[in-house]
C-alpha cells in the first residue's frame, strides 16, 4: 500500500470514529432529554470544621449525590464547589473536580481552606450587625449533563454580649488603708454599649456610676481595663480623662474598652477548638489619689463581668445538624456578681447629683459616715 493510500485510510477512519462519537454523544443527549437516563441529582451537603490551625482552617463538606442509573458515570469535567461567607464577607472556597458515580447513592468529600485573617473582618461585620451574623455556606456541582445544581444552607449566628454589664448592682470598691476598715468607694452602676466600630478596632462605650462616701473628694488619675476571648487578651488601655468624685455624689467615670479586631484571628483558634465556646472576661482598675495613702491602685474585683456564647456556624455541631433551623446558639450571660447585689435600682442617683448606696447613713453629729450592712457596723473616723 501507498504512502497517499496509508493517509487516506487513516482520514477514512478518523471520519468513521469522529462520525460514530458524535452519534454516541447525540444518543446519550436524546436519553437524557426524553428521559430514557436518569440526571444525577445532588441530595445534600453537610459541612463541618475540621482541623483548625493558626492560619488556616479546613472545612470538609460530605456531597451525596444520587445517580438512578443502573450504570456508572464518569464525569472529568465535572466540579464540586463550595464557598463560605459569613455576612457579606467570603471566608473560604474551594473546587474538586472530576467525579465518579457508582450506582445509587454516593458520597463525595471535599476540603475548603477558610483564612483565619478574614476572621477580624467578620467580626466588625458582626458587632456592626447588631452583633447578627447570617452564614451562608453554597455548595455547587456542575458538569453533570444538566444545569449546575445549587445546595445553598444558612444559618443565622446571634449574640449578646454587653447585656451582662449593664446593671444597677452596687459593688464596693475596697482598699487597704489605715484610716478606713470599709469600702472607699461604691460603683452604683454600669453601663456599656457599641461605639463607632472600625476596620480594625470595635469600641466599647463604658460608663460606672461611682458614689464617693468620703468626707474628701477623690480624684481618679486612670481608669483602666482589659478585655480577654478565652484566655486571649483582645484588648487593654487606660483612660485618658481626669474625674473628680465629689464627697457623697455620685460621679460617671467613662472609658472606651477597645477590642483589638486584629488580635481575633489568634482569638478564633481557640473558639474552635473548644467546640465554637467562649467565655468573654473584662476587668477594671482605677487609679485614685487618696487622703494618708496617696495615689494608689483599686482593682475593681466586682464591676468587671464574665459572659459566654457558643456558635454553631455550619449547623453541624458535634456531628449533627443542628435542631436549631435558625443555627444560632443564644449565649448564656454570667455576670461576675458580687455578695452587694442591690434589688433597689432606684436608688441609684444621676451623675453630679447627691447620691448614696441604698444602705449608706451620714452620721453629721460627729463628722463620720456609717455603713451597714446585716450586723456588721463600718466607720470612717472624720
Amino acid at each position: 500500500m501507498s504512502a497517499d493510500e496509508r493517509s487516506s485510510s487513516i482520514v477514512r477512519s478518523l471520519g468513521v470514529l469522529t462520525v460514530a462519537l458524535m452519534l454516541v454523544l447525540a444518543v446519550v443527549a436524546g436519553a437524557f432529554a426524553f428521559d430514557l437516563v436518569g440526571q444525577p441529582t445532588v441530595v445534600s451537603s453537610e459541612s463541618r470544621f475540621a482541623e483548625v490551625g493558626p492560619a488556616t482552617t479546613m472545612i470538609r463538606t460530605d456531597v451525596v449525590i444520587a445517580n438512578p442509573n443502573p450504570i456508572g458515570l464518569n464525569r472529568g469535567n465535572a466540579t464540586v464547589s463550595h464557598t463560605v461567607r459569613m455576612n457579606d464577607v467570603a471566608v473560604a472556597a474551594g473546587t474538586d473536580r472530576g467525579l465518579s458515580l457508582p450506582p445509587g447513592r454516593s458520597t463525595r468529600e471535599i476540603t475548603t481552606r477558610l483564612n483565619n485573617s478574614k476572621i477580624p473582618r467578620w467580626w466588625v461585620s458582626h458587632v456592626r450587625n447588631g452583633e447578627r451574623t447570617q452564614v451562608t455556606v453554597r455548595t455547587q456541582v456542575s458538569g453533570l449533563f444538566g444545569e449546575p445544581t445549587v445546595v445553598p444552607r444558612r444559618e443565622t449566628i446571634e449574640t449578646d454580649l454587653l447585656a451582662a454589664f449593664n446593671s444597677t448592682e452596687t459593688r464596693p470598691v475596697n482598699a487597704d488603708v489605715p484610716f478606713r476598715s470599709g469600702p472607699v468607694l461604691y460603683v452604683n452602676r454600669t453601663n456599656a454599649s457599641w461605639g463607632t466600630v472600625s476596620e480594625t478596632e470595635t469600641p466599647i462605650d463604658v460608663t460606672l456610676s461611682v458614689y464617693n462616701p468620703l468626707p474628701v473628694p477623690v480624684p481618679i488619675t486612670e481608669l483602666g481595663y482589659t478585655i480577654r476571648m478565652n484566655g486571649v487578651r483582645v484588648g487593654n488601655g487606660t483612660t485618658d480623662r481626669m474625674y473628680t468624685l465629689d464627697s457623697g455624689r455620685v460621679t460617671d467615670v467613662g472609658t472606651n474598652a477597645t477590642v483589638d479586631a486584629t488580635r481575633l484571628d489568634e482569638w478564633w483558634v481557640t473558639h474552635l477548638r473548644r467546640n465554637q465556646s467562649t467565655t468573654v472576661t473584662v476587668d477594671f482598675s482605677l487609679r485614685v489619689d487618696l487622703p494618708v495613702v496617696g495615689n494608689i491602685r483599686l482593682p475593681l474585683d466586682g464591676v468587671g463581668y464574665t459572659t459566654e456564647f457558643e456558635t454553631d456556624l455550619l449547623g453541624t455541631k458535634n456531628g449533627s445538624v443542628s435542631s436549631d433551623r435558625s443555627g444560632a446558639t443564644a449565649p448564656s450571660r454570667n455576670p461576675t456578681a458580687g455578695p452587694w447585689a442591690n434589688p433597689d435600682s432606684s436608688a441609684t442617683t444621676n451623675a453630679g447629683s447627691k447620691g448614696r448606696p441604698p444602705d449608706a447613713e451620714a452620721v453629721e453629729a460627729t463628722g463620720a459616715a456609717s455603713v451597714r450592712r446585716g450586723s456588721v457596723s463600718l466607720s470612717l473616723p472624720g
